[in-house]
Order: C-alpha cells, then structure tokens, then sequence
C-alpha cells in the first residue's frame, strides 16, 4: 500500500512522475544509486532519522520508511534531492520549499498529513511525516468502488484539510487524487504540500510557450510540469488560470479539488480527453461535459462542481468553506449516511435522550449492546449515540441558542464526531473478523473487543448528552472537548484486549463506566463541579465493589479536576492510586497514562528525580503495547516540559 508522500501514476499512465525523470519544483525526483544521490539504503542516516526502506516515490522526491531515535517512532522520510539546475533561481527555489515546509510544519489538522520535521540534507531538503499506512484515493476508489455518498465524504475530509491550510495562508497548488490518503485508520489526509506556496509570495513564472502550443497526447497525464519557466502542478487537475501563468490561489485549489470530485463520482474527468492544448480551452470556455445519463448522483451535486468549476476565479465559491457548507447540504439532502455511516445505515430513536438510550442499550440482554450486535451490523449500536437524527438535532440546538458564531462552532464538532465514529466502525468491523475466524483466540478477541468498544460508545454518547443543552460556556469548548474523547488504540491492540480480557461487565461496572464518560463530558465542556460531583461518587463506589481497573479511570479522570483547581496533591495522589490500580487489574495502558500523568505534573513543578522515577514506570508499560505511539509522544512531552533550574544555568 502507498504510505504518506508515496505517489502514484496519473490516469492513463503506467509511469510515475519520478520514473519519467522530470524535476519537481527544481528537485530532480530520479532515483540514482549512489546513496549520497538519495537512493538511501537500510541503516543510512538523514539527519537524525534512520532509514528503514524505500516505499515510494513522487513527483517531489522519494519516500522511506525511517525511524526518529528521539522520539522513537517510524516517520515518513521525504528526500528532496537537488535538481540539475543550479545558481540563484534553483537556490531561491530551494528556500522557498524550505520555508513551506516549515509552514506546514505548523499547520495541524486531522485532514492534512502531519509533518514533524524538516531540514536541509546535503544540497536538498527532507521533510519527516506522519507514518499512515493506506491507500490513495485513486487506488482506494477503483479497490472499493464506494457509492457516491461515501466518495462524497472521503472528499469532504479532503476538503476540509484543503480549506484549513488556505486559513494558514497556504496553497496547495496541486491538488489531484493521488494526494489524498484514505488511511487503514479511516482518516483521510491531504498530503504533498510540496507544490505549496506561502498566500504572500513571489509571482508566479511565466509559461513556456510550448505548454500552450504544444498539441502532442504523450505523457500530459502524468508529467508535473516545474521545469525552470513552466507552470507548477498537474495539467489534467490545473485551474485555466495556472496555465496562464497567473498566481495560483485558494479559488485555483477550488478548481482542482471539483476536477477530482467530479471524476471520483462520475468516473470521468469534466473536460473531454486531449492534449494539454485541447485541455486549457476546454477549460478556458467552461465546457464541461454533463454527468453520465444512469448516473445516480444528485444533479444538484452537478450544480455544485459546476460552480466550482467556472473559468473564472470570481465565478467559483468565495472559499471552500463556501463549497463544503453546498455539498455537505447536499450530501444531508436525504437521511442515507455519510462518510463512516456508509458502512452501516443508522437509525433514530425518537424522543430518547442519548442517555436515556445508554441505560436501555445495557440493560438489554441480548439486541441493542455492542456485544450482542449482529456482525457486519454497526447501525443498531451506534443509533442514538451518533447518527443522523442526532446530528441534525444538535446542530439546531447550537443554532438556536443564539450565541455568537454558534453554528460555526459546530462544524468542526460534527466533523471530529464523524472521524471518531468511523473508526469505531472500522474497528466494529474488525470484530465481526474475528468472530468469524471460529477459533478460541478469535472468540476472545471478539468478546474483548466488543466490550472495550461499548465502553466507547457510551462515552461518546455521554458525550453528546452533555451538547443538548450548549450555554456559551459549551459552545466555546465544544470542539476541544470532542477531541478530547478517549482514543480508540485500547481496542486496537490484541495483546492487550487478550490480556486484559476480564474487563468487569456487571451491571454496576457497566453504569460506572458510563459515569466516568458522563464526568469527562460534563469536565471538558466546562462544567467542572458537576463532574466532581459524578466522579467521586465513582471512585467510592468502585472502591468499595474491589473494581481495581475501573477506579484506575476514574481516579485518572478525577485527577484532571484535580489539576483545574490547582490542586497538584491531590493530582499526585490519584494518579499514584490509578497506577498501582491499573497494575493490579492488568491493564498496561491504563498504568501508562497514569505514569505519563505523573512525569507531567513532577516534571512541571521541578522534581526531576521522581520525574525520571515515573517515567521508567511509564516506559516500562509503553513497551508492552503495540498501539503506544501517543503515549510515547506523550511522555516525550512530559519530560520536556521541565522547567528550568539554577543548575541547569550552571551546566549552560
């Protein structure tokens, strides 16, 4: 599968853009054998990365798998080697791509590849990224052949990446299909921001009169046009504009974003086949071809491109804010699911409360909980938690409460919600799969699985509970606060769900899981007293009913209100009891966020001793996990959030 930064070949073209030997943004993306030329081999080092394999190559330069010593997590390794040009233009070129990726470097969002680090190497460059594992959208298209609600969703997490670099004052440039990354993890992410440039920056070059003049058919598909004096992107997704040579902008973005759209769904590029040449009239005239006659896409969905698609910059939509708000309209037009919901359509339940619907859902023995769901069947689960119907009656109350920027507020809301959703669902799905296997390891995961994902779907149902009623104070925090859902690793990882396969599912251990999520929803939407209230009822009755994993939770819980009021004892304290808790219950990743909880609070406050003591311990459970990268980062952080002492003054 492509990994982060891999890129594959345009449409009718067998050849990658580093195979065809053209230059990228002045970065020769050849790949030569001399390992100081880029072609690195296992054990090679680029700055402090070491290099694991080679997985890909793109128009912008090649791909490895590399490991980060320091925070001792895999990392794609973009190499930009440098090109046959020389002198100011290519030496101008190169620090404005330095300067880009450092911006994107800043630039964080769930729908754009993260990158970690960037540096020069040698007379190039490379950029260190997130390491996804999946499929491009190109490839996972033609793999899934999704209907056009689900192509619609994949696009508008696309999208909304597209629109929060435009908001950092970046442009993509070349926005095409192969830049967009369907994760094994569910999350698309936009990637290749190497064509990017900064909003405020030198103009554009000037075209190279044969772009225009030349009407051969061979190689437009895939060529990236960024030779010294020609326009930078891909012809086939270009805005008429680039081919003019004019300043790229978002609204050029906006073009390419609607040619991809139109052809995922349609199957088809908007403008007939041709020569570069034929392709910049087509585009110049705004003669778009109309959607296959059987198609069963919305013609109002046609409308939307078609807007998208204008010759002219000030006929498109003002931002892509503006296109998403009309396509999220029509993609809502009907009660069919959107992107994670594809996969299992889901009900309503009128007139029940999310948590009115969780008591029902545990105390049903056999037909509504996660355990007792049929396989392949998520919809029954999620009804009520997060679906459709619930959406649509949050967001109206965000709209009517008549705060300011209410409505806006709730999209990114929507948006996390959507994600996180998805992954449950793909991880429902997963243990389906092991139920199927028939075998007793099989029949373990399942049980294990099942129940680790009810506990999330009550939190997140808790969660949603606590939005029905958003005072201002709701509002504010309400996208922070979906981000601040539990994650989903604990279901991810075997070794831990079959070790820790004996999670309590009593009708007590059930109600005081659904409290911890209740006391975490009511924490982190700025109701901290009444989170106080729930959680330390928990914890003495967790206590008192000898359920070590559970208090764990709650104590971890209870130790963030703890900090908010600027009790650090007590913060200390509960965090101590979690760890010894989640140990004797064996539950690693429990221990872990406990002992990360800990080197935080010490290191903060100067005890670097018991600091390093705590992260030993931290360490030591990490190890033990398969999905622990977070946690890992986490303790990263933690230690590095010391604060400076008179002996460190001295050693300086």
């Amino acid at each position: 599968m492509p990994y982060a930064g891999s890129d594959g070949p345009e449409p009718g073209d067998p050849a990658t853009v580093a195979d065809s030997g053209t230059e990228a943004a002045g970065f020769d993306a050849t790949l030569p054998t001399a390992p100081s030329d880029g072609n690195l081999g296992d054990g090679s080092k680029v700055g402090r990365y070491a290099v694991l394999e080679r997985v890909g190559a793109g128009g912008m330069g090649v791909v490895y798998r590399a490991h980060d010593p320091e925070l001792r997590r895999e990392v794609a390794l973009k190499l930009l080697k440098a090109g046959r040009a020389v002198g100011p233009a290519a030496e101008k070129r190169r620090k404005r791509l330095l300067r880009e990726a450092r911006a994107m470097a800043q630039l964080s969002h769930p729908n754009v590849i993260p990158v970690y680090d960037v540096g020069e190497y040698g007379t190039g460059l490379y950029v260190a990224m997130e390491f996804v594992e999946g499929a491009d959208a190109r490839d996972w298209l033609k793999a899934v052949k999704p209907p056009w609600r689900r192509t619609l969703g994949v696009f508008r997490a696309a999208g909304r990446g597209l629109a929060a670099a435009h908001n950092a004052g970046l442009v993509h440039r070349d926005f095409k299909p192969a830049n967009v990354l369907v994760g094994d993890d569910g999350r698309v992410r936009v990637l290749d921001f190497g064509l990017a440039r900064a909003a405020v920056d030198e103009p554009e070059p000037e075209v190279a009169p044969e772009v225009l003049h030349d009407d051969t058919d061979s190689g437009h598909w895939s060529e990236t046009l960024t030779a010294d004096g020609t326009i930078l992107g891909t012809p086939v997704y270009m805005a008429p504009e680039q081919y003019a040579g004019k300043t790229a902008d978002a609204r050029s973005d906006q073009y390419s974003y609607c040619i991809a759209l139109y052809e995922a769904l349609y199957g088809r590029l908007p403008f007939a086949v041709g020569s570069i040449k034929q392709q910049a009239r087509a585009k110049y005239r705004g003669q778009l071809l109309e959607p296959p006659a059987n198609s069963p896409v919305p013609r109002r969905l046609f409308e939307v491109l078609r807007r998208g698609l204008a010759s002219k910059p000030k006929d498109r939509f003002a931002s892509m804010p503006d296109l998403l708000r009309d396509l999220r309209t029509v993609h809502e037009d009907k009660p069919a699911p959107p992107v994670w919901r594809a996969w299992a359509a889901v009900g309503s339940v009128a007139g029940v409360t999310a948590a009115g619907l969780l008591v029902a859902t545990l105390n049903q023995p056999a037909s509504n909980g996660a355990a007792a769901a049929t396989c392949g069947d998520a919809s029954e689960v999620l009804a009520g938690s997060w679906d459709d119907a619930t959406e649509q009656k949050l967001r109206k109350a965000f709209v009517d409460s008549g705060i300011v920027d209410a409505e806006a507020r709730w999209a990114p809301v929507a948006e996390r919600l959507d994600t996180h959703a998805m992954a449950w669902t793909r991880l429902h799905e997963r243990a389906c799969a092991d139920k199927r296997a028939g075998d007793a390891r099989g029949t373990a995961l399942h049980a294990a699985r099942t129940a680790c994902l009810e506990r999330h779907r009550v939190d997140l149902a808790s969660f949603v509970a606590a939005l029905e009623e958003p005072t201002t104070v709701v509002v504010q925090r309400a996208a922070s606060a979906a981000h601040a859902l539990p994650s989903l690793a604990d279901c991810e990882d075997d070794a831990l769900l079959l070790s820790a396969a004996d999670e309590p599912r009593s009708e007590l251990a059930l109600d005081l899981n659904e409290r911890i999520g209740r006391a975490r929803a009511l924490r982190t939407t700025g109701r901290p007293d009444a989170a106080r209230r729930e959680i330390d009822a928990v914890v003495e009755e967790a206590d008192a009913g000898e359920h070590r994993r559970i208090s764990a939770r709650a104590r971890i819980e209870r130790a963030s209100l703890d900090l908010g009021k600027g009790d650090a004892v007590a913060a200390e304290r509960d965090l101590q009891a979690a760890y010894f808790d989640a140990l004797a219950s064996r539950h690693p990743r429990l221990a872990a966020t406990a002992a990360v909880g800990l080197v935080d609070l010490l290191a903060s406050r100067s005890r670097d001793a018991d600091a390093r003591v705590w992260a030993d311990h931290a360490r030591a459970n990490i190890d033990g996990l398969s999905q622990g990268a977070a946690l890992d980062a986490a303790l990263t952080q933690a230690l590095a959030s010391r604060r400076p002492t008179e002996k460190d003054d001295d050693e300086g």
